[in-house]
């Protein structure tokens, strides 16, 4: 009987042990997410030529990128830098901004002369049919350096400025940039796009005070342009990237191997992944809705289930604690929409213009003496349902 017990305690043991030690399979949805288009695309490469890439862990990998494409543009990359402290670019437009452009004219033009060469750059990469971010997701990721992109537009807001007829060149800008902000992106990408036409809009509407036309055919985001999915798709495979790295074992020392044995214990990568892609599904969907519709939601990622406590602890403890708060996210593109149908208003004044953040359009404007706004308690310093008054800078 003892040992028919002991047999029956070992075999329940082998038994627990390789279903706790065991891993589920992806979920078909989250499977489709992983696959990747590794197609090159033309405008991604031009990009790359034309910002170069930050600097990954891998120096062969930045490169090789950069030489895929023989274009004289990469011979710039370096001079751009230093357009970032450039005093007379706005990196948010407002009236004091724009009026201190325009009484430097000699200077402006001067900036403007000296990149006049990146500038044509510029415009032929906002040419390009089809942008799509073929950044490789891993823990060592290069990106573009899109905060050279960004200086490029800020270059180039710089020219409509000083041009009295510049309205009709900033309303095809801003067509291009819509088109861009609606095509495949990192999250990085999608961000920095969005925030590049944040910019044309305050411009624009500062220009519009001062009398210029800037007639555009739709005032508000698109269905495309709004939506986060290709960008959340990427994140998602970054964070599986992360989870699917070798980790290093070697020269660990102590502590490094208790971290790494706890990593092997504790850690269920299909697990952990098909909990994560309920996270990231959830946001895509969302940021596809209105603002009032993204403003209301009180998402929260189900608790785990006792199987998964039991058998992912590390990987519940990740998704707990290393996600990013997307739905601050989601408010940028909300407050781009809000800003687009705020445009609206420098053509022709309603005091009725709906509310996007209200479920019934409700809130009346808010001026002030620098700008215009739609009230919401999602403004804030850094993203507003606002657009600068002409009459705030003097």
């Amino acid at each position: 009987m003892r040992n028919a017990a002991l047999l029956i305690g070992f075999t329940s043991l082998v038994f627990f042990m390789g279903w706790w030690i065991s891993d589920d399979k992806v979920a078909p949805p989250a499977q489709r997410w992983l696959e990747t288009d590794n197609t090159p695309n033309e405008a991604y490469q031009y990009l790359v030529n034309l910002v170069g890439v930050n600097e990954p862990f891998n120096r062969e990998i930045i490169q090789q990128r950069l030489s895929q494409s023989r274009s004289p543009i990469a011979a710039s990359v370096d001079h751009l830098a230093e357009l970032e402290d450039e005093s007379l670019l706005c990196e948010a437009y407002s009236a004091s901004c724009l009026q201190n452009q325009q009484q430097k004219r000699d200077e402006a033009h001067a900036l403007l002369t000296r990149y006049a060469l990146q500038l044509e750059h510029y415009q032929h990469f906002l040419a390009f049919e089809h942008f799509s971010d073929r950044t490789p997701a891993g823990p060592d990721s290069a990106f573009p350096r899109y905060h050279q992109l960004l200086s490029l537009a800020r270059l180039q807001s710089l020219q409509w400025a000083l041009n009295d007829n510049g309205g009709e060149g900033l309303a095809d800008e801003i067509v291009r940039l819509r088109k861009l902000l609606s095509q495949d992106h990192s999250l990085l990408s999608k961000l920095t796009v969005s925030q590049m036409l944040s910019e044309k809009l305050q411009l624009a509407a500062l220009l519009m005070q001062q009398g210029q036309q800037i007639p555009l055919s739709q005032y508000g985001l698109s269905y495309d342009e709004r939506s986060l999915r290709s960008a959340l798709t990427f994140e998602f495979r970054l964070a599986t990237a992360v989870l699917e790295s070798d980790w290093e074992t070697e020269d660990l020392g102590i502590a490094g191997w208790l971290e790494h044995l706890m990593l092997v214990a504790g850690l269920r990568k299909n697990m952990t992944t098909n909990r994560a892609f309920l996270y990231f599904e959830h946001y895509a969907d969302l940021s596809e809705n209105p603002s009032a519709v993204i403003a209301s939601d009180v998402y929260k990622m189900p608790s785990p289930t006792w199987p998964q406590r039991v058998r992912n602890p590390v990987g519940n403890h990740l998704l707990d604690s290393a996600f990013p708060d997307m739905p601050e996210y989601l408010y940028r593109l909300a407050h781009l929409d809000a800003q687009l149908r705020l445009l609206s208003w420098f053509r022709h004044p309603d005091q009725t213009l709906p509310n996007p953040w209200s479920p019934d359009g409700d809130g009346n404007l808010q001026k002030t003496g620098k700008e215009m706004c739609f009230p919401t308690s999602f403004n804030t310093d850094k993203a507003r349902s606002c657009l600068p008054l002409l009459t705030g800078g003097s």
